[in-house]
């Protein structure tokens, strides 16, 4: 993805068939860099868990979003959804922007 610098929306979904409901949405604001991004990226993607694969990937615009599923050692599973969107459409230096 060639990402451009700036503020972005980032939100995570989360279901597991562990819980008996679902947790809330999380919803916040960063700004990203090409270098911070990639580090959110191999965050999310449960770095070298074998038990977690991706369901899908969308790029869209300004926005890309996945869904991951993983197996919980009781047999159930954790579907993680993650969507962002980019707020700024220009390129700036996110050492001087504040949120």
């Amino acid at each position: 993805m060639d990402l451009k610098e700036g503020k972005w929306e980032i939100s995570i979904d989360m279901e597991s068939s562990s819980y008996p409901i679902n947790l809330p949405k999380q919803v916040y604001t960063q700004c990203l860099t090409k270098k911070n991004f990639i580090s959110i990226q191999e965050q999310s993607l449960g770095g070298s868990n074998p038990n977690c694969a991706y369901k899908q990937k969308e790029i869209k615009g300004n926005s890309v979003s996945w869904v991951m599923e993983c197996k919980e050692d009781d047999g159930g599973k954790v579907i993680l959804g993650f969507s962002l969107r980019m707020l700024t459409s220009t390129e700036v230096d996110p050492t001087k922007q504040r949120l």
